[in-house]
This record gives structure tokens, C-alpha cells and sequence, in this order.
């Protein structure tokens, strides 16, 4: 109650178990999501998607993190993704610059494609 009985990690993740307690269900994990590298190969250049979540490989890196979110780049957030070489190049408007994800790390951020 404390919460507002949130269905979501603070990274957009679904919380598992929620209706065995009473609560709303979580969507499906894997439900309308893809990660940033699907994205760039199933919708192209110059996709506009929305970050969904930041999957749990990625959540134990603190420096990462913190990089993510000064750019920008979190659940809720609208973003514009480039192919730049191997890397993603995500831009979030409002913020200066774009961050250029290795693979390794776009394979872990999960998007909704608009």
C-alpha cells in the first residue's frame, strides 16, 4: 500500500506473483517487447520506440546505470535509435547527445516499438 500497489520494478520489470497476493497480475514478460538490437534489424534506422525495461544482466552494473539514466535512457522514456557500426545509438529528446550502446548492453534494454 505504501507503493500504490505498483506491478513494475523500478527497472520495468514485471513482479511476479502479484496475484496470488491479491494484487493486479503483471503483464506478460515478454509481452510487445524487443530489445534495442530487434529493434534496429526488425524496424530499421531512425525507429521511434519506448523503453519498457532494462533487463537484470544490466541492473547489477552501477556505472552502467547511472550512464543510462543521465542520458536519459529509462522505463517510460521515448527514444530515436541509430545503427552506428556495430553500436545502437540511442537519443532521447531533451537530452544532450546520444549514447552509443555496445550489443552486449543494447541486447538488455527492452523497448515497445511505436
Amino acid at each position: 500500500e505504501m507503493l500504490d500497489h505498483p506491478t513494475e520494478s523500478p527497472y520495468g520489470n514485471p513482479i511476479p506473483g502479484l496475484a496470488a497476493l491479491g494484487g493486479q497480475p503483471a503483464r506478460p514478460f515478454a509481452d510487445g517487447v524487443v530489445n534495442l538490437l530487434d529493434a534496429m534489424t526488425g524496424y530499421g534506422p531512425n525507429s521511434k520506440v519506448t523503453v519498457s525495461r532494462l533487463a537484470e544482466p544490466i541492473q547489477v552494473e552501477p556505472e552502467l546505470l547511472l550512464q543510462l539514466d543521465e542520458g536519459g535512457i529509462r522505463p517510460g522514456a521515448a527514444v530515436s535509435l541509430e545503427r552506428v557500426g556495430e553500436y545502437i545509438s540511442v537519443r532521447v529528446p531533451g537530452f544532450e547527445g546520444a549514447l552509443e550502446l555496445p550489443p552486449e548492453v543494447a541486447a538488455h534494454v527492452f523497448v515497445h516499438v511505436a
